[in-house]
């Protein structure tokens, strides 16, 4: 009988990898050859949510991100031109949560 066991995905917790080593001793103890490592597919939409954290992290005050109330935010001028730096420097995702802030109590969502 031939025993075939494919891949598994799964999120980056320690826990997933202790698991899998797990598994692959079972497994290796029924004489069923199985490689933990190349076995292991890691969550795609886990890892992207890892990453927009970090960006989201480094790029906002969290505090003012998260604050309950709108949070003054400076506006460039109109039809201004502004740089990389200027742009990152008024909090774009504090801006944007103070939108959907503004448009989830206005009534006309």
């Amino acid at each position: 009988m031939t025993f075939q066991i494919g891949h598994w995905t799964l999120d980056n917790a320690a826990n997933n990898g202790t698991f899998m080593t797990e598994l692959a001793t079972l497994l290796h103890s029924r004489d069923i050859n199985f490689d933990a490592q190349d076995r292991r597919i890691m969550c795609f939409p886990h890892i992207i949510n890892i990453c927009s954290q970090h960006v989201i992290s480094k790029f906002t005050n969290i505090e003012l991100a998260n604050a309950t109330e709108a949070t003054p935010v400076t506006l460039a001028p109109n039809n201004a031109t502004q740089s990389f730096d200027n742009a990152v420097s008024r909090d774009p995702i504090a801006l944007g949560r103070n939108i959907v802030r503004v448009l989830q109590s206005s009534g006309q969502q």
